[in-house]
């Protein structure tokens, strides 16, 4: 066993048959949150219809994680209707 870890500390570096260095990657590494630019969903409005209420709520959270400007949620989809007249936009 000595004898292998001998050759192997004293052997020359391995050659890369493609033209880069061995250990170096073509591929980009993993981008971190921090050094990603924000995507901004602060103007994006969005209507959430479903007569789920556990999934309503969690919508609303999901959304409201990711910032998006505002979130309406409705289970009847006709009184979706009637909340997603330009009229009564202003009350988002």
């Amino acid at each position: 066993m000595a004898v292998n870890r001998a050759k192997a500390q004293s052997a020359e570096p391995r050659t890369s048959i493609v033209g880069r260095p061995v250990g170096q990657s073509p591929i980009a590494r993993r981008t971190f949150g921090k050094d990603a630019p924000a995507l901004d969903l602060g103007s994006l409005s969005l209507l959430v219809i479903n007569d789920n209420e556990f999934v309503r709520t969690y919508m609303e959270r999901l959304f409201s994680i990711m910032r998006v400007g505002s979130v309406v949620t409705c289970a009847n989809p006709r009184s979706a209707r009637a909340r997603s007249r330009p009229s009564s936009r202003t009350s988002w």
